[in-house]
């Protein structure tokens, strides 16, 4: 993981460097989901949160969509549902509004992981299966 920071750390530098909007949401975005896998969620989120204050400035739709998806998990894995929902729900939302499949199935089964922790497993399944038939 020290290795996949320091690459999106100086990704993130020179995108700053040379003004790359774009790619200085996606090394914001990387270097969250690197901290989210090591267990730093509140390091993750303020990533998240960076990346998606930026993709709002820049309407950049995607980035936004998957910073929303990435705080929401990174809310799930706190336990803070009511957060992970409200990310979620908001991501979802921007996913279909672009027909951005990829994010939306990232998004559902984010959601299926929602609801399959809180003892919904028919909702969680509903999740699921939309992701699948997204995924064919």
């Amino acid at each position: 993981y020290e290795k996949a920071l320091i690459n999106h750390k100086t990704h993130l530098s020179i995108a700053r460097e040379i003004q790359d909007r774009l790619g200085e949401t996606q090394a914001l975005g990387n270097l969250g989901k690197v901290l989210f896998n090591q267990g730093k969620y509140p390091k993750a989120i303020d990533f998240h949160q960076e990346q998606l204050a930026l993709a709002k400035a820049i309407q950049d739709r995607v980035s936004e969509s998957q910073a929303l998806a990435n705080l929401g998990r990174a809310h799930l894995a706190m336990g803070e549902l009511q957060q992970a929902i409200s990310y979620l729900q908001d991501s979802l939302y921007i996913s279909v509004t672009i027909k951005d499949n990829l994010s939306r199935g990232e998004t559902l089964r984010f959601m299926g992981d929602v609801s399959a922790f809180i003892g919904e497993s028919e909702q969680a399944k509903d999740y699921y299966m939309q992701q699948l038939e997204l995924a064919r």
